[in-house]
């Protein structure tokens, strides 16, 4: 028998977790992310958390959740993201002036690390939690 070269569309195809189109994304995706974190701490030290912020952040996070997570990865960052998620939120309502004692700047900086960081997650995980929802209804 003779054995055929496959083209480069069908070894794309071949390979886990592919979808058409995505391949250009998807190459750019770690950047995505690091964009996102990057104005999450340059927004933090400069400016209050208001809704153009928080809609530039969470546009960044659903590219992240589209085009970074791999399907070998969904189960790991959904972990991640719910327990990112939860201790956000049990650090937003502790008292930030007794944990830093009195250091100002963390006092109004680390709140609004988190509120930046939960406005560029949340999304993602949405998204990925979505996408396998899609997928475990299909089967």
């Amino acid at each position: 028998m003779k054995k055929m070269k496959k083209t480069k569309a069908q070894a794309m195809k071949s390979e886990a977790g592919f979808r058409p189109g995505a391949h250009n994304l998807r190459r750019f995706g770690p950047l995505f992310f690091l964009v996102g974190f990057g104005i999450v701490i340059v927004a933090s030290l400069l400016w209050p958390l208001d809704s153009s912020l928080t809609v530039m952040l969470s546009a960044i996070g659903v590219v992240v959740g589209l085009s970074n997570i791999e399907d070998k990865e969904v189960s790991g960052f959904l972990l991640a993201t719910v327990a990112f998620m939860l201790s956000a939120i049990a650090l937003k309502q502790m008292d930030t002036a007794t944990i830093f004692n009195g250091m100002n700047i963390f006092n109004v900086v680390f709140p609004r690390i988190i509120d930046n960081m939960i406005a560029f997650i949340a999304p993602a995980g949405i998204i990925v939690a979505f996408k396998e929802i899609i997928i475990l209804a299909k089967d």
